[in-house]
């Protein structure tokens, strides 16, 4: 032992002197021959000192060696290429190789003419992102765009330059504009266009690891070891800080000061370096800063100042050595260091190789360093719910962890609880490359192929299977299909392919993947769904892949392991391999016993179809396989938690079914009909829409047709749309004008863009499919005519074979420039009508269910009334409903909540008119039914709809009323203890560390209650009664000793507990006022009352186009939009002092007091702002009348921030009246209990 007090020392490094159990003047080293400041001249880094213990393997300090040692576990790197299939690190050549396949497999072309030279740039510190994005596309060759990724954008990436989503996916649009680079952490990004990239999401993470391999190869350099490039890395920026203050000091001696060491600065030196700067700066900022200084540094003679210019202007001069590229480093970099220095340090400190338990010294750090838990081993408490290891009561150190724990069993286990179920027969359901799925997947594709709205021939159908998914790896796509029916004869070339997507998502990718292995005959295709299993499970850690298919699948050899490692799957189904293939029905054609697959193969079907089909009866044997292989008698709430779906869905289920058990029972009897909504798509989940704006997408695609010298392109019509808005180009009619270059869709005329503007009587938006056949409003099914060729129309399809004659050729074209897709094309071209099964199937999409979480409460509300009909009523059906009828049923979603009972009812009468006339027997005579879904509500409908009158007035009747019952959930708060942002010295509820004053080392913030507790108690010799929290954090010691924890943690003197739980969320009414206490703020508690705002119809309709202007216009006034909004400063404070009298002339005057004050004293203030800012203000007045916790933002008119913010104390025996509400599920039932007795 060299030094007792080491380990204190640094315990107690950053505490104050007098904090320290035993002061010293140093932290690390304190000798008499060896302080800190001897450490730091030898060592300047830490990767000095990694650098000399590793090149000198003479005797060192122990102590050193520890520091070298802590530092290298502590940052040990990431474990991706443990993942890999051989857990090596790949090469830059390896992840080009690598890439390229990826891409060409995806058929993305992708052949670099020089590699070599390619993946030296790519590695090249010393050229900027310019520069290698220019140096790459040279190097690649020849670029050809693929079909549906643009190759130079792709290569531009790589360079680690910032490009846009939308120009490197051509076939995908956005939500948003969305830019992306790879030198940045992507993973958010990524996060925001998963749902809209889907598996082209992979090329970006493909992408990613080049280039962060790229990075790491630039890193290192020549060196072996990252500490030699660090002490490199270190030296040049001691050299360029040198001729950087030189070069100051000459040319700016008067700013020398700002530039590197005024504290006050936010951008310089200082900052950047966090020296004596409060201040913290990133390396761009700080690059920019100096910028101006230096713009005649690239002029110079000397090369070193000619470099450091060239680094400023890349926003990479004086990279940090703890930078963002330490995040590509993999852990292997950092053992290579480790390794070697143990080799090096057994000689002079020989206990290393001891051992204890048959594991040396020096084999328990490389474990240490390489342990992580396993993801399918999950937490490593056995008395936790949630936990599934099989484990031994041994201690777990990471060199007996594989001992301890059953690693096999426990991951069985994982994979069971990780398997959802399926709908339909509660088995598990199958990984969606299974090969039986892919097959499912594919024919549900492309069984509805038509040609001329004909079914196609099994057999032709049965050669698309086999030739184009079977035995190519190639994309299949609308046009693939096309052309290779046309190739072999099976169409003519002026036939119209229907049925299918542009692009087939569905691919035999694991049919292809193990192509080889069932050629070989080493496994049977059960052993191979077993193993495309395992491969999704074992995704995370190829390591127990490995070991998983050596112990599992026999007959594989290493190489065979070795490439089956190397796999991915990434999904799971939702259906089971039962239903596929297991449940049998009885085929009444030929007699043949069949499963649903064998329907699929041998038909057109697809599965809904053949579920919906009677003759086959498959809903009943289902039912049956579920009775006879599944307990009948399980509750509903066990049968819910064995659903596979999220627990916030649960929750709402749950809910849902205690509110219809409520009713019935209240009612004493059974419903006739339940009407479940079916929501409207979320946008992430919708088609893909563009991350540009529309303007900006036009732009492109005009200046494509210029570039191109395009005799197509209209330099006038460009110029008119540069200087539209974006506000503007929202307008549907504008748009189309500028797709279709200005002309009339069914006339190709020029159209009168003032008349277009100003005259609603000469031009129309049409709908290409009729509008009475079929809802659809996107661009795709609409365009621009004149109101008179529309009106000759009228609503028959196909368009007149005279107009598709004379436009045919202007369509390809605007096709041809991507101003209309594909499917717009097809549908103005087409020369037949649509077919019975397409009518049917445009009505039966305004009835049938598709989400997941409505099938499930379908399912065990079927269960649990079985006598009951199930109606699903479609949210876009209602919304339709209401814009149709009348301005009274305007739905807005901001002023109260008071909208979702008032949907419920719509949901109830619009969709019991559409299940009483769109029946069994309508669907088997639709062709000769007279019906337009476009005026469903214009005739009469037996039994649920009087046209005249007389049931839309009960409607309105029942839409006025405003009192419908709302009640608020109470729930126990869970999760986070407190704010993990530690705050400055001086804040804080809760200390960093037990024993450290908050008053000098801050602490954390917001301790979160996970109840409260009535209680009594002494407070200046006075009894007062209050409601105190019970903190997540110390939930424990109060539930083992209330008193104990009232007293040592609250404070509290001769407690006495009156209530001992009540929820959070709970109702009360505080002298008169009904209000919800939602949780802690300081030492106060948070709470919004429960008052709906209700207002007349005028100032609904005003509020919604307010609300829709700040949405279309975030920073700018758009005079001509509020125009036609009718927003004005006028009508902006007639509603402002609307609202005020509404706080003042009710409940609100006792509630919104903090707001009323604002609103009165600064109506002249109002008046001045600008339109735009007026909205915004009004809205915030809006949000205070909200029932929720979030104050208003008031500050434009002398308000605060938080205006609005509802606070009491907790101290409730000093009001007359506190009684605590208790609600039934349904709000029916309440009981008061009164918190004062």
């Amino acid at each position: 032992k060299i030094d007792d007090n080491f380990f204190v020392r640094l315990h107690e490094s950053n505490l104050w002197a007098d904090d320290k159990s035993k002061p010293s003047k140093f932290l690390l080293f304190n000798d008499t021959n060896f302080t800190d400041k001897d450490y730091l001249k030898k060592y300047p880094t830490i990767y000095h000192l990694r650098r000399d213990l590793i090149h000198n393997p003479t005797e060192h300090d122990i102590r050193l060696v520890f520091l070298a040692l802590h530092h290298l576990i502590k940052y040990r790197g990431h474990f991706i290429y443990d993942n890999s299939a051989n857990g090596d690190v790949k090469t830059l050549d390896e992840a080009v190789t690598d890439f390229e396949e990826y891409l060409n497999e995806n058929d993305i072309e992708f052949e670099i003419e020089n590699k070599k030279e390619f993946i030296n740039v790519l590695s090249d510190k010393h050229l900027t992102k310019k520069e290698k994005k220019i140096s790459l596309k040279k190097l690649y060759g020849e670029i050809t765009d693929s079909e549906n990724i643009n190759i130079s954008v792709l290569i531009e990436m790589l360079s680690g330059s910032s490009i846009s989503l939308s120009n490197l996916f051509k076939d995908i649009e956005f939500d948003g504009k969305q830019n992306l680079s790879l030198d940045s952490d992507i993973e958010e990004t990524l996060n925001d266009v998963v749902d809209i990239l889907g598996d082209n999401i992979d090329l970006l993470i493909h992408a990613k690891e080049v280039y962060d391999i790229a990075v790491l190869t630039s890193s290192l350099g020549k060196h072996k070891y990252l500490c030699d490039a660090k002490v490199e890395l270190f030296e040049k920026n001691k050299k360029d800080l040198m001729i950087l203050k030189k070069y100051i000091k000459k040319n700016h001696p008067e700013d020398y000061k700002k530039i590197f060491s005024s504290p006050t600065e936010k951008k310089n030196y200082a900052a950047y370096s966090q020296t004596n700067s409060e201040n913290v700066c990133s390396q761009e900022e700080f690059c920019l800063f100096i910028k101006p200084y230096i713009k005649d540094m690239a002029k110079s003679e000397n090369e070193d100042e000619v470099r450091i210019a060239k680094e400023v202007e890349d926003k990479s001069f004086l990279t940090k050595l703890k930078g963002t590229n330490n995040s590509v480093v993999p852990y292997q970099i950092h053992e290579r260091e480790l390794n070697q220095i143990l080799k090096n340090i057994v000689g002079y400190l020989p206990f290393m190789n001891d051992k204890q338990e048959d594991v040396s010294v020096v084999d328990k750090i490389k474990l240490i360093f390489k342990f992580k838990i396993p993801y399918y081993v999950g937490p490593l408490n056995t008395k936790s719910t949630r936990s599934w290891v099989y484990r031994s009561d041994e201690k777990i150190y990471p060199w007996n962890f594989s001992n301890v724990i059953d690693l096999d069993k426990t991951a069985h286990e994982f994979m069971n609880r990780l398997i959802g179920r399926c709908t339909y027969t509660n088995d598990p359901v199958l990984p969606m490359d299974s090969l039986l799925y892919s097959k499912y997947n594919v024919l549900n594709e492309i069984n509805p192929i038509k040609v001329n709205g004909k079914a196609i021939p099994v057999e032709v159908k049965h050669a698309i299977y086999t030739d184009l998914f079977e035995n190519s790896k190639k994309k299949v796509t609308r046009k693939s299909i096309y052309i290779y029916l046309l190739k072999n004869g099976h169409i003519e070339k002026e036939d119209i392919i229907s049925g299918v997507d542009i692009e087939i998502k569905a691919k035999l990718k694991s049919h292809h993947d193990f192509a080889q292995i069932m050629e070989e005959n080493k496994c049977t295709p059960e052993e191979i769904e077993k193993i495309i299993k395992g491969i999704l499970v074992y995704s995370d850690d190829k390591s127990m892949l490995r070991r998983w298919l050596k112990n599992n699948i026999k007959g594989l050899s290493d190489n065979d392991i070795k490439y089956l490692a190397k796999l991915n799957y990434k999904e799971w189904g939702r259906l089971s391999k039962t239903l596929l293939t297991d449940i049998y029905t009885i085929n009444p054609e030929d007699g043949e016993a069949c499963n649903i697959l064998d329907i699929m193969w041998n038909t057109n079907a697809t599965l809904m179809e053949i579920l919906n089909n009677k003759k086959y009866q498959f809903k009943q044997n289902i039912e049956d396989y579920k009775a006879e292989n599944y307990d009948v008698k399980q509750s509903l709430h066990e049968e819910l938690d064995d659903m596979y779906i999220s627990p916030a869905v649960r929750r709402s289920i749950w809910q849902a079914l205690r509110i219809v058990d409520e009713i019935v029972d209240i009612k004493k009897s059974a419903p006739k009909k339940i009407f479940i909504e079916m929501a409207r798509e979320k946008k992430s989940a919708m088609k893909k829409k563009r991350t540009e704006s529309r303007k900006d997408a036009l732009l492109e695609l005009y200046k494509s047709c210029k570039s191109q010298a395009d005799s197509f392109y209209d330099e006038e019509l460009f110029e008119k749309l540069s200087n539209e808005s974006n506000s503007r180009l929202r307008r549907d009619q504008l748009y189309l004008y500028y797709t279709q270059m200005g002309r009339s869709m069914y006339s190709g005329k020029r159209i009168d863009f003032d008349k277009l503007i100003n005259d609603k009587n000469t031009y129309d938006i049409d709908h290409i499919y009729p509008r009475s056949k079929i809802k659809d409003d996107s661009i795709t099914n609409r365009v621009l005519v004149e109101k008179d060729i529309n009106g000759e129309k009228t609503d028959i399809y196909p368009i007149s074979e005279d107009i598709r004659q004379k436009m045919q050729p202007f369509w390809k074209i605007l096709k041809e420039k991507g101003l209309i897709n594909e499917e717009k094309y097809k549908r103005l071209t087409r020369n037949y009508e649509l077919t019975d099964d397409e009518l049917s199937s445009f009505v039966a999409r305004q009835l049938v269910e598709t989400q997941q979480s409505t099938k499930a409460l379908a399912t065990l509300l079927q269960k649990e009334y079985p006598s009951a009909k199930i109606v699903y009523s479609k949210a876009v059906n209602v919304s339709e409903f209401r814009n149709r009828k009348d301005k009274e049923l305007t739905k807005f979603r901001e002023i109260n909540d008071l909208h979702h009972a008032k949907d419920a009812y719509l949901n109830i009468v619009v969709g019991n008119v559409y299940d009483t006339k769109f029946t069994e027997k309508f669907f088997l005579n639709i062709r000769n039914e007279n019906y337009s879904l476009k005026r469903v509500f214009d005739f009469n409908v037996a039994g649920a709809w009087d046209a005249k009158g007389s049931t839309f007035d009960t409607v309105k009747k029942y839409m006025a009323k405003n009192n419908p019952i709302i009640t608020f959930a109470p729930y126990e708060v869970k999760g986070e203890l407190f704010d993990q942002q530690i705050v400055p010295k001086g804040k804080g509820q809760f200390p960093i560390k037990q024993g450290m004053d908050i008053e000098k080392y801050g602490g954390y913030n917001k301790r979160k209650a996970a109840y409260l507790i009535e209680v009594d108690h002494l407070e200046r010799k006075k009894r007062i009664r209050t409601l105190e929290p019970v903190y997540i954090k110390d939930i424990k010691s109060y539930i083992e000793n209330p008193l104990k924890y009232c007293e040592k943690i609250l404070g509290l003197i001769e407690p006495i507990i009156i209530k001992p739980k009540i929820l959070m969320g709970c109702i009360y009414n505080v002298d008169g006022k009904v209000i919800v206490l939602k949780g802690l703020t300081d030492s106060r508690i948070a709470y919004h009352h429960t008052y709906q705002l209700v207002l007349d119809q005028n100032h609904t309709l005003y509020l919604k186009n307010i609300f829709k202007y700040i949405q279309e216009n975030e920073k700018n006034d758009d005079l001509e939009r509020a125009k036609i909004l009718d927003i004005n400063s006028i009508n902006n404070l007639e509603l402002f002092d609307y609202l005020r009298e509404k706080i003042a002339n009710s409940i609100y005057s006792s509630i919104l007091i903090s707001v009323f004050k604002v609103i009165v004293k600064n109506r002249v203030k109002f008046g001045k702002l600008s339109v735009l800012e007026q909205c915004k203000v009004l809205k915030q007045i809006i949000f205070a009348f909200r029932c929720n916790l979030l104050p208003s933002d008031l500050r434009d008119i002398n308000g605060s921030e938080k205006t609005g913010m509802l606070k009491m104390s907790r101290l409730i025996s000093k009001h007359k009246k506190f009684m605590l509400i208790h609600q039934s599920v349904t709000g029916l039932f309440e009981k008061e209990v009164d918190l004062l007795k």
